[in-house]
């Protein structure tokens, strides 16, 4: 074999080798990302349909007061938002640490309150449901096609839910708030398309089960949101 020969011989063999490197360094390593969506908080106000009527003497030191609701309505779609930092060590698995906000969700009322023997005084009132905080997830992953994939993932949202209350009348507003922070286990599974090397485009569906706290109030949470990834 002459020496030009055992030249290209040589770089066709580099070639050949380095080619399945570069495939595992596209499916492997650190990457970032962000989504955005719309969330869905599953509520229903069973509770507080137009009719109803809430005794709250016991908080009124015994004197008789309670609120009749008329009419209500309820918005349980919010903006849900988050940041992703990911480690991806083999081609079909991933670690991830999400900061992520799942929007909010409104119960509004209106009716009439009495209070001792002030008569029927309307009011207008308004319940707000949100919930915010980090997560960790392990993500299963399987590619096909040219740079597609399919995943699924499993693992805890630590959210801090807040709760607050507004009820105004022709004269006063007075508002209410609380706040928990409780472990909550959440689930998912997304697609995305890898492009420009180091680029992915993704759809997700998070599923979050029972949010809030359960001395006060828990739903599920489902969030369908779109992001992009940048891996390094």
């Amino acid at each position: 074999m002459t020496r030009t020969n055992r030249l290209l011989l040589s770089v066709a063999v580099a070639a050949a080798l380095a080619v399945p490197a570069a495939a595992r360094a596209a499916d492997t390593g650190f990457y970032v990302g962000a989504l955005i969506g719309q969330s869905n908080y599953d509520i229903t106000i069973a509770d507080v349909q137009p009719g109803a009527a809430i005794d709250i003497s016991g908080l009124t030191g015994g004197v008789p007061a309670s609120f009749t609701v008329d009419s209500t309505s309820l918005d349980k779609h919010g903006t849900g938002f988050g940041v992703t930092v990911g480690w991806q060590p083999i081609k079909y698995f991933a670690v991830e640490a999400s900061y992520l906000d799942l929007g909010k969700a409104t119960i509004d009322a209106a009716g009439t309150y009495q209070y001792g023997d002030s008569g029927n005084i309307p009011y207008t009132g308004r319940l707000e449901f949100k919930s915010r905080g980090p997560a960790l997830a392990v993500v299963g992953i399987l590619p096909f096609g040219q740079g597609w994939a399919v995943d699924a993932r499993a693992g805890g949202y630590y959210g801090k839910t807040e709760y607050t209350v507004t009820i105004s009348d022709a004269t006063t507003t007075a508002s209410g708030s609380d706040s928990k922070s409780n472990s909550h286990f959440m689930a998912g599974a997304g697609v995305s398309y890898t492009f420009g090397g180091n680029w992915q485009a993704r759809l997700d569906y998070l599923h979050f089960n029972k949010v809030g706290d359960k001395d006060i109030y828990q739903t599920n949470v489902d969030l369908i949101a779109a992001g992009i990834r940048y891996r390094f």
